[in-house]
């Protein structure tokens, strides 16, 4: 990836970090029911649910660097993807995309050579 495409990456989701603030908190009523909550109380849920996906997308981009970030390959999906291959290659958001993308070039080849 360009290093414009990253620095505006990090910009994006350091916007997204100061819009949907992470205040990690544990909650519940005893040892089996510890769980974290990542908006302060009373925040709706789908606020809560943009911080937490805000927070782990930001965790990854971290840990794992933005190359592991993806859009898929196959020109009618165009979906994110977080790419976790250990060869840092994935080019489709699914299995389902990627033989869509394979079988329309396998027969687009076979027209072309058999018309």
């Amino acid at each position: 990836m360009a290093a414009s495409n990253e620095r505006e990456a990090v910009d994006r989701l350091n916007s997204l970090l100061a819009r949907y603030r992470v205040r990690p908190m544990i909650t519940g009523t005893c040892a089996v029911d510890w769980h974290m909550h990542v908006a302060a109380p009373g925040t709706p849920s789908s606020v809560e649910y943009l911080a937490a996906a805000v927070w782990g997308l930001a965790a990854w981009l971290c840990e794992r660097g933005i190359d592991r970030l993806g859009v898929c390959a196959e020109p009618r999906c165009q979906a994110a993807f977080l790419d976790d291959s250990s060869n840092r290659r994935r080019r489709f958001c699914s299995e389902r995309c990627a033989t869509r993308h394979h079988v329309r070039a396998h027969r687009a080849r076979r027209r072309t050579a058999h018309p």
